[in-house]
Order: C-alpha cells, then sequence, then structure tokens
C-alpha cells in the first residue's frame, strides 16, 4: 500500500455515496449473517471441540510479540488526552478504537506504513464528518462509521481489478481461519464488554486478531498493556456475533498485501 498524505485525503475526501450505500445494506446483512451463522454453528457443534480446544493458528504470534516489545504498536493510553489532537479525538468519538486496531494492522502488514498515525486519524475525522453531512443533506441514516473500513480498503488494495467496496468483510469465521493460516492477520469488531467479561468496557471494541492457540484467541489489543491479549476462543467468537441488532465484522486485510 502506498499512500502518502495528499493521495490518501484526496481519494477519502468523500465517503461512499449513497448510490452505492443501497447496494450497502443488503451486502451487509449477506455477510454479517453468514457470518454469524457460521459462529453459531462452530460454537454449537460437538465435532469441532478439538478446533476450540487444541487448534493452533499462531505463524504471526512471534511477529507479533517482537513488534510489542519493540513498541511498533501504538497504545490508546499514550492518547488518554487526546483532545490535544482534535482528530484522534474526534475519530475515537464516533468509531471508539478502530483508529488504534486499524494502524497497529498496517504496522503488522508493512513494519513501517506509509502514513502516518496521525493522517490516519485525519481521514477516518473528515470521513466521518462527510458522512454525517451527506446523511443530513439525503434526510437519512444509511452510511456507518465502519463503512470507512470498506472504503479503505476498496481504494487502497493491491489487486489489480476494481473491488467492490462490500466485498472486503468476510462472510465466515473458516474464512478468518483460513487467512490466519496464510500468516494474514484480521481486524474485527467485537462487543467489549463480553470480550474482556467487564460491563464497564465499552460494546463497540476493534482488534486485530492473528492466530489461535490451544482454545485462545490470539489479539492485538491497543487498549491492553503489552497489546497481546489471550481470549477464551469460545468467548472471543461470542463477542463477534452476540450483539443481534448489530452488523457483525470482520475485514480481509489481505487485500492490502
Amino acid at each position: 500500500m502506498n499512500v502518502d498524505n495528499d493521495s490518501a485525503m484526496q481519494k477519502l475526501e468523500r465517503p461512499i455515496t449513497f448510490e452505492m450505500a443501497d447496494d450497502l445494506q443488503p451486502a451487509e446483512m449477506v455477510s454479517s449473517k453468514g457470518l454469524r451463522f457460521s459462529i453459531t454453528n462452530l460454537l454449537n457443534n460437538s465435532y469441532q471441540e478439538n478446533l476450540l480446544s487444541e487448534g493452533d493458528i499462531s505463524g504471526l504470534l512471534i511477529k507479533s510479540v517482537s513488534y510489542a516489545m519493540d513498541k511498533r504498536f501504538v497504545s490508546e493510553k499514550d492518547y488518554l488526552n487526546s483532545d490535544k489532537v482534535l482528530s484522534i479525538a474526534q475519530s475515537q468519538a464516533c468509531t471508539s478504537n478502530m483508529l488504534f486496531a486499524l494502524y497497529n494492522s498496517l504496522v503488522l502488514l508493512y513494519r513501517e506504513p506509509s502514513i502516518g498515525f496521525n493522517e490516519l486519524a485525519a481521514l477516518i475525522s473528515n470521513y466521518n464528518s462527510n458522512v454525517e453531512l451527506e446523511n443530513i443533506l439525503e434526510s437519512r441514516n444509511v452510511l456507518k462509521p465502519y463503512c470507512f473500513m470498506d472504503d479503505f480498503l476498496a481504494k487502497f488494495h493491491e489487486k489489480p481489478f476494481v473491488f467492490p467496496f462490500w466485498s472486503t468483510r468476510y462472510d465466515s469465521i473458516y474464512s478468518i481461519f483460513r487467512s490466519l493460516l496464510r500468516n494474514h492477520p484480521v481486524l474485527v469488531r467485537v462487543n467489549g464488554k463480553i470480550y474482556f467479561n467487564d460491563d464497564n468496557r465499552k460494546a463497540e471494541h476493534y482488534v486485530v486478531l492473528v492466530g489461535l492457540r490451544y482454545g485462545k484467541a490470539l489479539t492485538i489489543d491497543s487498549s491492553v498493556d503489552g497489546f497481546i491479549h489471550y481470549c477464551p476462543l469460545g468467548t472471543f467468537l461470542y463477542s463477534m456475533a452476540s450483539d443481534f441488532f448489530a452488523t457483525v465484522c470482520a475485514w480481509d486485510l489481505s487485500l492490502l498485501l
């Protein structure tokens, strides 16, 4: 991914058009429904017990731990006073910690991303402002903050063809497992209250799934000390699919490779 600030701002100065957003709703339903169904199927079938308790897909773990120790990832705790940087505060207000999860994903993919953390914050903040403006002008609320991820992947992917923006999400947990087997990280939306088993946490939370190991989901989490978080796999899967009225989202970051 070759992103400089000027080209990035130009590409994402206007969000997905409302004509495309009309197509997003049925596409969201298909991908979200498929992912939710596959997770429920996995959790409810006894023949998958070995995968849930003994599976080992941890090819990214050493790299993730190394980057965490070298402090390459960005921590939310370093930006507790993010009001000093308006774009960071605005991006957190509209998308929770998506900014941190996406940037840490780019670090894992590229080691030194061609777009800086503050520039990415400005992209998300400006995108959300334009979304809100278009929603007001069109008198409807079609676009959601996490549509930024669809637009980002659709516009900056490295594939030699036009990629539909709504095809940037996984529609099956098994597709996610296959991606991990290829050492491709996956950006995932989870319910933070379930993920952390803590009602004081925000429900909207984003993490980078980097592997599975002996009944644990391994994630890069910008909100925890040391970045590497081990969540019981059953809990992690449930945190992905438990919000019945929320979209189940996991994005295909391999599009950027």
